[in-house]
C-alpha cells in the first residue's frame, strides 16, 4: 500500500466486500480494511487509491476505538498465514458469526436471482438446507499458484490477497490433509524435473512521443538489457511452465488432481507426473493447457493422466460427479444428466 500522502481518520466499518475486507466511507473516500467487522469503529491511515482518481483507497488500521466482540485475535487464529495469504479471509471472526455473515451473503444473491427469474422459482428456501462445517475439514477443492521465491527457487501456493504474489504454503487446516501431502511431494517432483513457474508478462511502459536524436550510453545499456532479457524470456516460453494446481476430494477420500501449464510438457515429463500419480493412488489426475497471457485460468485443452473418469461427490444425498473435460471444462453431472458445466475448473 502506497502511503506517500497518508491521512489519518477515525472511520466506522459499514459493510464487507467481496474479500471479506471492512469498508469505511469517509471523506468521499471508500476505505478497504482488512480483517476488520461491521460496526467497529477505527483509527485508520488511509492510502493511495486502488487505481488512478478512484474514491476505492486500502486503509491499514492504526487503533481499534471499539471492537466487535466476535473479533478473534491473532493468537486464536487457525492458521499461521492468516494475513499474508489470500486464500482466507474471515479467521478473525468468529465462527458463529462467519455462519451468519455467509448465510446473508447467499440470502441476497437468492433475492436477487428471484427478482430476475420469478418469486415462483422459491430459491430462498434452499438456506432451510444449509449445512454448517464445525468440523475440519471443511473445504474438499483447492485450487494451488506457483511461484518463485526471491532466491529463483520454485514455490507453490496461495495468492496474497489483492494480489497475485504467491505466498508458499505446505498446507491448510481446513482443507483435506492430502492436498497438503500431494502439494509438496508433486512440487519436489517438479523442481526435480526443473519445471519453472508461468510469469506473468510486465506491463509495457508507455513511452514519450517523439524523436529521439540519439540513445545515451545509459539508454543503450537499458535496450541491450531489454533485449536479453526478452530473449531470455523467449527461451524460457518454449519450455513448459507451471501455472496452477488444482485438488478435489470426492466421497471415500478419492482425490481428481489437474496440473495446468503453458504448453503440453515432453513425453519423459509427461510420463514422470503419470508415474508419481499412480505411486500416490490419485484417483484421477490430467494435464491442462493454458497458453494464454495474463492470470486466467481458461484451459484450451486437457488431457487424462490418470483415472479418466474422474470421482464422485456425495452432498446433500445427491451424487455428483467431477472429471476434467478435453475443453479445458469440467462437468458436473449428475448420475444420468448432466446438470451444470463451470468454466475453468470445479
Amino acid at each position: 500500500m502506497s502511503l506517500s500522502t497518508p491521512q489519518r481518520l477515525t472511520v466506522t466499518v459499514s459493510a464487507l466486500s467481496p474479500y471479506g475486507e471492512g469498508i469505511a466511507v469517509a471523506d468521499g473516500k471508500e476505505i478497504y480494511l482488512p480483517q476488520t467487522m461491521i460496526g467497529e469503529v477505527l483509527e485508520v491511515e488511509v492510502g493511495e487509491p486502488f487505481t488512478p482518481n478512484s474514491k476505492r483507497c486500502p486503509g491499514k488500521v492504526l487503533r481499534f476505538i471499539k471492537a466487535d466482540p466476535h473479533h478473534v485475535l491473532p493468537e486464536h487464529y487457525e492458521c499461521a498465514f492468516y494475513g499474508r495469504c489470500g486464500g482466507c479471509q474471515l479467521q478473525h471472526v468468529s465462527y458463529e458469526q462467519q455462519v451468519a455473515v455467509k448465510q446473508q451473503a447467499i440470502a441476497s444473491a437468492l433475492n436477487e436471482v428471484e427478482q430476475q427469474v420469478g418469486p415462483e422459482c422459491k430459491l430462498q428456501g434452499a438456506l432451510a438446507a444449509l449445512v454448517t462445517c464445525t468440523s475440519r475439514p471443511c473445504r474438499f477443492k483447492s485450487l494451488r499458484y506457483f511461484g518463485t521465491d526471491e532466491h529463483g527457487v520454485l514455490t507453490l501456493g496461495f495468492y496474497a490477497g489483492r494480489s497475485h504474489e504467491v505466498v508458499p504454503v505446505d498446507s491448510c487446516p481446513l482443507e483435506p490433509e492430502r492436498f497438503g501431502e500431494l502439494s509438496q511431494s508433486l512440487l519436489k517432483l517438479c523442481q526435480d524435473l526443473h519445471l519453472a513457474a508461468y510469469q506473468e508478462p510486465a506491463p509495457t511502459p508507455v513511452g514519450r512521443k517523439g524523436k529521439s536524436k540519439g540513445k545515451t550510453q545509459e539508454q543503450a545499456a537499458v535496450s541491450a538489457a531489454t533485449e536479453l532479457a526478452a530473449t531470455s524470456v523467449a527461451q524460457t516460453m518454449s519450455q513448459p511452465q507451471l501455472r496452477a494446481l488444482l485438488w478435489r476430494e470426492g466421497d471415500d477420500g478419492a482425490i481428481l488432481g489437474c496440473l495446468v501449464l503453458t504448453q503440453q510438457p515432453a513425453d519423459n515429463i509427461e510420463q514422470a507426473l503419470r508415474d508419481w500419480a499412480q505411486a500416490h493412488h490419485v484417483q484421477s489426475m490430467a494435464l491442462s493447457v493454458n497458453n494464454s497471457s495474463g492470470n486466467a485460468l481458461h484451459m484450451t485443452v486437457s488431457k487424462s493422466l490418470v483415472g479418466a473418469e474422474g470421482i464422485t461427490k456425495t452432498l446433500l444425498g445427491q451424487k455428483f460427479r467431477f472429471f476434467i473435460e478435453i475443453r479445458g471444462y469440467a462437468y458436473v453431472h449428475t448420475f444420468g444428466a448432466p446438470i451444470c458445466i463451470y468454466e475453468i475448473l470445479l
